[in-house]
């Protein structure tokens, strides 16, 4: 059975290292300069997301399901998030 989930304040997990990945690894950044930039990719991340998930039944649709589907479609990790079935 198909549900549709409304996930919303969705904390994503933005941590230093995804910073220092996307640049050049001879580049040194400032302890601010990475801040700065992980403030602005969890800025420009979606805050809410509806999801179409499968599973046989509604008390199968659990918390991990939801945060692996979450992930999955927005390619973050996530410490945190509020849903609805919808």
């Amino acid at each position: 059975m198909w549900f549709k989930v409304k996930c919303y304040d969705i904390d994503y997990c933005v941590e230093e290292e995804d910073i220092i990945d996307c640049f050049d690894p001879f580049e040194e950044l400032s302890k601010e300069e990475i801040e700065s930039k992980i403030k602005e990719v969890k800025e420009s991340l979606p805050k809410e997301v509806i999801l179409k998930i499968w599973c046989d039944d509604e008390d199968d649709l659990d918390d991990d399901l939801i945060v692996d589907e979450l992930t999955d479609e927005t390619g973050w990790l996530i410490n945190g998030f509020q849903y609805e079935i919808i």
